[in-house]
């Protein structure tokens, strides 16, 4: 079984991938026991160029990977082995980190923990070499490497030099529970998103069975401001993604209702904008997340109450651009959404038979666009005929608009990743209506959605 893929994009172009891995054979290059970290580089179209695993014998979770200016690579997960390259563990389970050449090679194995269970969260590479890891540390203060622990299990910031070396560390949290996770900001220093069950400590209000805060952390560690997000309701999940901007979007769901909202700050902690998104997943949508797009818009990705994986492009202000599902015959999670060009998406992530560990699985991509792929960017197509399509470039675009409404219409031509291509202003005067639209767009995938005055179309059109 291959699964929890993680990806980052590589200097020269190329793909490289981590995944958790029980297999032997196929890909792997070996397994030394239980689930291992399997590393991987490969070309755009798929194809290994190397390929490495990290383990003992017991079990390694994780596995987040980011690549240095140098052209080295991060791996940074959690194992439970106590042998192999990692006989120096503290206790229970530790994090570790791995430093791989460029080719693969290993340079380095290192673990922090104390006595304790020490929980990997995530991990942000860091301009100088280094990195920053977030963990869970149930370990007590003085042991291991942990310093200092409030009580109970802490949330556990990490820094780290190029030679993995602690620069310092900090742990968050009070007399209960907290865990969070670490975003390095273009802005210098850190976010951390923590969800806290403490009202002592650093965290001193709480409301319900938990809260969950945004700390804005400087480059040596120190809490520069912080405040709780999601008030005055209970908050089940957060996740959250900085912009080239320097400003954070924290996704929040809401209980007992699972509504969905975007909140977006900037670096100072002014609240920009509180957005409901509930529209963009379906209810009872159960896995999601988000990343930002190139044009300061979003693609949020999930699966919904039905397995069904799913992906969905939308502008800033969460206004949705298309939604489509994506044909699985399992579970299928997306990890990562790259634009390929201006026509085409790779869509990055992790499939299986269905949502058990004792079940195959497979790191999983799809490509989106383009006149060669079956995966059409299709939503909502209720009312809506888009013909011919595929049309020839210059041919004439008709769209046959059937609903009761009556009134001004907006159509709008989007190329695959969002970018407004055209906006057209027509009349609606009766119940079934054809709009002939001029083709002057040129060859590839685009997007056509209108709004009527109550909701939004959208469907893929191939030019070719």
């Amino acid at each position: 079984m291959d699964f929890s893929v993680m990806v980052a994009l590589a200097k020269d172009g190329n793909w490289l991938f981590s995944a958790s891995s029980a297999s032997t054979d196929g890909d792997l290059p070996g397994n030394a026991g239980g689930f291992d970290t399997w590393v991987f580089k490969s070309d755009t179209t798929g194809s290994i160029i190397w390929s490495a695993n990290i383990g003992g014998a017991s079990h390694e979770e994780g596995g987040f990977i980011a690549e240095n200016p140098d052209g080295s690579i991060w791996v940074v997960g959690e194992t439970h082995s106590s042998d192999g390259i990692f006989s120096a563990n503290k206790g229970k389970w530790d994090c570790y980190v791995v430093k791989l050449s460029a080719s693969g090679e290993r340079l380095l194995t290192k673990t922090f923990g104390g006595v304790g269970a020490d929980d990997i969260s995530n991990m942000a590479p860091t301009p100088d070499g280094g990195l920053i890891f977030s963990a869970s540390t149930w370990s007590p203060s003085g042991s291991g490497d942990v310093a200092f622990n409030h009580g109970n299990r802490d949330c556990w910031l990490v820094k780290l030099d190029a030679h993995a070396d602690i620069e310092w560390q900090r742990s968050l949290g009070g007399s209960a529970h907290e865990s969070g996770l670490v975003y390095a900001s273009v802005g210098g220093g850190y976010w951390v998103l923590v969800r806290s069950k403490s009202n002592d400590g650093d965290f001193p209000v709480l409301d319900g069975d938990s809260d969950h805060w945004l700390l804005r952390v400087d480059p040596s560690g120190n809490v520069i401001w912080k405040q709780r997000v999601g008030l005055p309701e209970e908050v089940s999940m957060a996740i959250a993604a900085e912009d080239p901007e320097g400003n954070i979007a924290v996704m929040l769901r809401f209980t007992p209702n699972g509504r969905m909202a975007l909140v977006q700050y900037a670096p100072d902690g002014t609240l920009r904008s509180n957005t409901d998104i509930s529209h963009i997943f379906s209810p009872g949508s159960y896995w999601t997340s988000f990343q930002h797009a190139d044009d300061a818009g979003f693609y949020f990705y999930g699966v919904d109450d039905e397995e069904n994986c799913f992906l969905a492009r939308t502008d800033a202000l969460a206004q949705m651009h298309w939604r489509t599902v994506l044909p699985t015959s399992g579970y299928n999670l997306i990890t990562k959404v790259m634009p390929l060009s201006d026509s085409e998406l790779l869509v990055l992530g992790s499939s299986a038979a269905g949502f058990d560990p004792d079940q195959d699985g497979d790191v999983w991509m799809v490509k989106l666009g383009g006149v060669s792929t079956s995966e059409e960017v299709v939503s909502q197509q209720t009312g809506l005929l888009v013909y011919p399509n595929p049309v020839a470039e210059g041919q004439p675009i008709h769209i046959l608009l059937e609903n009761n409404y009556v009134g001004p219409i907006t159509f709008e031509l989007l190329g695959i990743h969002g970018r407004s291509l055209a906006v057209l202003e027509r009349e609606k005067t009766q119940q079934a209506a054809v709009f002939l639209l001029e083709n002057t767009f040129g060859r590839g995938p685009c997007i056509i959605r209108f709004f009527d005055g109550q909701r939004w179309v959208v469907q893929l059109l191939q030019i070719h």
